[in-house]
């Protein structure tokens, strides 16, 4: 058997050196009559003398007989060793394997009848194991290089006329490459052209059930649109429960990605802002595609994310959303499902840090968020000194509506218990950095909630301190916004504390006259309702340059009033800066009548001689 198996190879070497008028090399050939076919050592020479394909073991395990009855059953197909070089010159129009086609191909078998017609044809098993390829077109700018480890798949279904395939299990390891490119990755298209390719039904019927991909880094460059990105993926897995392209609906029991690394970078081009207008259309394309994605539990671990857009500059405080580092990613849910108009889910934790210096340590939550209103229930949240909690939840009868009128929008919040780090708010917001200069490690203690739409908003409860020595305990509600000049309050202040140097930081410049100086410490309680212009009040006021109190109404729409109010040991001088004029004031006053213009009088003879002056100048 061995002299006739030696004899056959000799043969096809021969016929096919013959043919193709290159060096062709076999030098074992093994055939197990009628299904097992082997060759070793297998060299093919494109036309340039260089290498076009070399093989160390190829195993073909095919059902010869049944080509007889026009199928084609293959049960086993192994590469093993095996080394591709494909490429194509900037001077050719055809790539150097064209003349094994060319070779077998002739004019007169061209038009003769398609003699495969109907062929059956079947694939069980595939085993690949160390595959180096290499692909270069000078005419796309392509260069590509990539070896692979090991591969190995079975099909349970394997139909190309229907385009129907299954695969119950895929596992690639050890994988390494390259992909460049020195032309555009993406040209100008059409929003209309866009849309339609998008829209275009895939017709493929593809079924998976386990996936397991480990140790692949690959890198890719774009010289044109100064593009680059790598990855390092040390593990992905996961369980298929269906996949059905036609509805674009993916449903998967189980993904796994761990200890991975990814990083992407755009450099300065205008090509590079093509790419990313492109990209935009794509995704409001995809967006009107009824696309669904559900995972049963998902498992992300030790994954580092790198995002650099060259194009914006960079900022020196807070979140860099245009240059993002994200280390030691990890999340952990189960019940996810995204659409393009819908995200829900459970994530039983979360954790990243950010370069920012910003370390989330812990998420929790029930998500989900749709056309109509999004919600984080059951909320957690903790960084080094943040902790948010309970839940918050907004809905809308639509994001044009709420846009058109945000007094549509309904808001029901409640965080109990929360601690909020102000360096952690500086990170999302930089520009309150002047506002909350001396507090970077205050920590905001927080007990809230409000209720209701944004124009009849209900507040059962608010309470605030931690910055400085400012402190706020409320109740009460508001009405009417967003129109501020028609917003009614009804607020019960159960206690307000502030100092000077709070105020001072927290008001823009100029918001206090020259000519008024604050209090060193402000404390008040009592009610407010009414417009900002029209209101009851009854409010008490401590501070350190003495005590008041306000009671009765106002309305400057008709300019009429009723108030009541005490002084007692005010330092009138010290406020007004009049210090050399006036002192310390102990009154009380009246104030009813129509009209805000009063009579030019001096203070004292205002004040007289009563200890409880009546103002009767006002009209």
């Amino acid at each position: 058997m061995p002299a006739v198996q030696n004899f056959a190879r000799k043969k096809v070497v021969a016929y096919l050196e013959g043919k193709l008028n290159t060096k062709v090399q076999i030098n074992k050939l093994s055939l197990d009559f009628p299904k097992r076919l082997v060759l070793e050592g297998v060299y093919f020479e494109d036309q340039q003398k260089d290498t076009l394909f070399a093989g160390g073991n190829i195993q073909v395990d095919i059902a010869l007989l049944k080509l007889i009855r026009n199928k084609v059953e293959i049960n086993y197909v192994g590469l093993k060793d095996i080394n591709a070089n494909i490429y194509r010159t900037g001077n050719d129009s055809t790539f150097n394997y064209q003349y094994i086609i060319d070779a077998f191909v002739s004019s007169d078998d061209a038009a003769t009848k398609d003699t495969t017609a109907g062929m059956k044809i079947s694939l069980d098993k595939i085993a690949l194991e160390n595959i180096t390829a290499t692909f270069k077109d000078a005419q796309t700018g392509i260069d590509f290089r990539g070896r692979l480890g090991k591969f190995q798949t079975g099909f349970k279904e394997f139909d190309l006329d229907k385009m129907a395939f299954s695969l119950p299990d895929i596992f690639l390891e050890d994988v390494s490459g390259h992909f460049y490119q020195n032309k555009p990755l993406l040209k100008p298209q059409p929003m209309a052209v866009v849309e339609a390719e998008s829209n275009q039904p895939f017709n493929l019927k593809l079924s998976l059930e386990n996936i397991s991909l480990k140790k692949i880094t690959f890198d890719y460059k774009n010289d044109v649109s100064v593009m680059s990105a790598n990855l390092d993926l040390g593990e992905l897995s996961g369980k298929v429960k269906s996949i059905d392209l036609a509805k674009l609906d993916v449903q998967l029991d189980k993904i796994t990605l761990h200890n991975t690394t990814a990083a992407i970078v755009l450099g300065k081009s205008e090509a590079t802002n093509i790419v990313k207008e492109e990209i935009n259309k794509e995704a409001k394309a995809q967006a009107n595609n009824p696309w669904k994605v559900s995972i049963s539990n998902i498992d992300l671990e030790n994954n580092n994310l790198a995002f650099d857009d060259e194009n914006k500059p960079r900022i020196k405080n807070g979140m860099d959303y245009a240059h993002l580092k994200i280390d030691n990613f990890k999340l952990k849910g189960k019940d996810i499902v995204f659409t393009p108009t819908t995200y829900a889910g459970s994530i039983s934790t979360a954790a990243f840090t950010e370069k920012s210096g910003f370390n989330l340590q812990e998420l929790k939550t029930d998500f989900t968020y749709n056309d109509t209103g999004a919600a984080l229930n059951n909320l957690y949240v903790q960084t080094d000194k943040t902790i948010i909690r309970d839940n918050i939840s907004v809905k809308y009868p639509s994001l044009d509506a709420v846009i058109k009128n945000l007094g549509t929008l309904y808001i029901d919040a409640n965080f109990s218990k929360s601690s909020l780090a102000v360096k952690d708010v500086l990170v999302f917001a930089p520009q309150l950095q002047g506002n909350l200069k001396g507090n970077e490690n205050a920590v905001v203690q927080v007990n809230a909630r409000v209720k209701g739409y944004l124009n009849n908003l209900a507040i059962p409860g608010f309470e605030v301190s931690g910055i400085g020595n400012t402190m706020v305990s409320m109740s009460g509600t508001i009405k009417g916004l967003p129109d501020v000049n028609k917003t009614l309050y009804d607020f019960n202040i159960a206690s307000f504390q502030t100092t000077k140097s709070d105020i001072d930081k927290f008001l823009p410049p100029g918001t206090i006259p020259d000519n008024i100086r604050l209090p060193e410490t402000i404390k008040m309680n009592g009610s407010f309702k009414g417009l900002a212009t029209n209101f009851t009040t009854d409010m008490q006021l401590q501070t350190n340059k003495g005590n008041a109190s306000l009671a009765g109404y106002l309305n400057s729409t008709n300019e009429t009033y009723d108030l009541k109010g005490t002084l007692n040991n005010v330092d009138v001088g010290y406020l007004i800066k009049q210090d050399t004029l006036i002192g310390k004031v102990t009154m009380s006053f009246a104030a009813k009548g129509n009209g805000f213009k009063v009579k030019e009088r001096t203070f004292v003879e205002l004040m007289g001689e009563h200890t409880t002056p009546v103002m009767t100048d006002i009209y």
